[in-house]
C-alpha cells in the first residue's frame, strides 16, 4: 500500500526542520519513515526558503544550500 499523501502548512515544515522535538518533529521522522508523503505548493516552498533566511534560524550559507 501506497503511504498517504499529506499538505504541509510552511510553518509545520520549518518547525519540523529547525525542531528536534515536540509534535512536529514526530512530523519529521513521519515522513523520513515514508508513513506519508508531504506535499507544498510552490508558494509554501518559497514561503519556507524566504524564512529559512531569517536571521534568527542562523543558518550557515550551506545549511540554506541544503533547504534550497
Amino acid at each position: 500500500m501506497k503511504p498517504p499523501r499529506v499538505v504541509l502548512d510552511s510553518n509545520v515544515v520549518l518547525s519540523a526542520l529547525l525542531f528536534g522535538a515536540g509534535p512536529t518533529a514526530r512530523v519529521r521522522t513521519g515522513w523520513q519513515a515514508v508513513r506519508f508523503v508531504p506535499l507544498a505548493s510552490t508558494a509554501t516552498a518559497q514561503e519556507l526558503v524566504r524564512a529559512l533566511g531569517y536571521p534568527k534560524f542562523r543558518l550557515s550559507a550551506a545549511d540554506s544550500l541544503n533547504f534550497g
